[in-house]
């Protein structure tokens, strides 16, 4: 079985090669899991897309509504995008990659 380490190498390679087009900015483990078999690690990866990161540093007058709720924030979390990849616990062979819902806390 690899180590959970070399999971998470593999998963940011692979990030980086199915979305080549793609500004990673802030790429970042959130989360890794043995999945309920032992097959597969669960790796949860998080990012900010480049064109929300891009509107957030040019916005940095808040609107009145934004003053009452600190705007700047709130857009780092509306924006930041998390992917779960899974990959075999064996060989580290990708299997698939899926929209990692966030839960409310």
């Amino acid at each position: 079985m690899i180590a959970p380490q070399n999971a998470v190498i593999q998963a940011k390679r692979y990030m980086h090669e199915l979305a080549p087009d793609e500004d990673l900015a802030d790429l970042r483990l959130e989360e890794i899991k043995l999945d309920q078999r032992g097959k597969q690690w669960l790796v949860t990866l998080g990012y900010f897309r480049k064109r929300s990161f891009d509107i957030y540093q040019r916005d940095s007058q808040p609107t009145r509504i934004g003053a009452l709720f600190d705007q700047k924030d709130e857009k780092l979390i509306e924006n930041r995008v998390y992917k779960q990849l899974a990959l075999d616990s064996e060989t580290g062979e990708f299997k698939s990659m899926r929209i990692r819902e966030v839960e409310a806390a």
